[in-house]
């Protein structure tokens, strides 16, 4: 799962950017744009507006059931980069 709560709508410069190939299940951004470019695949996609481009396809199974955060330890973390791996 991939959350953000970034509010920026535009179709330039968007909350959320999905790239190349990627595969993933859930991606949030409940205020802002959520972009899915080349052959990005994702089971649920939860944005302000969604921009799908160049065969980005959302193929909806379960969906997010809630976003609270109830338990654990709080906290914040950035992605610098990653990389996927086959």
């Amino acid at each position: 799962m991939f959350l953000t709560t970034n509010p920026a709508a535009s179709d330039a410069a968007p909350a959320m950017v999905a790239d190349s190939n990627i595969l993933t299940s859930i991606l949030y951004a409940s205020d802002g744009a959520i972009k899915l470019n080349s052959n990005v695949h994702v089971k649920e996609v939860t944005g302000y507006k969604l921009i799908l481009e160049s065969n980005a396809t959302v193929t909806y199974e379960t969906g997010l059931a809630n976003v609270n955060f109830t338990s654990g330890p709080g906290g914040a973390f950035q992605i610098n980069s990653w990389q996927e791996i086959p």
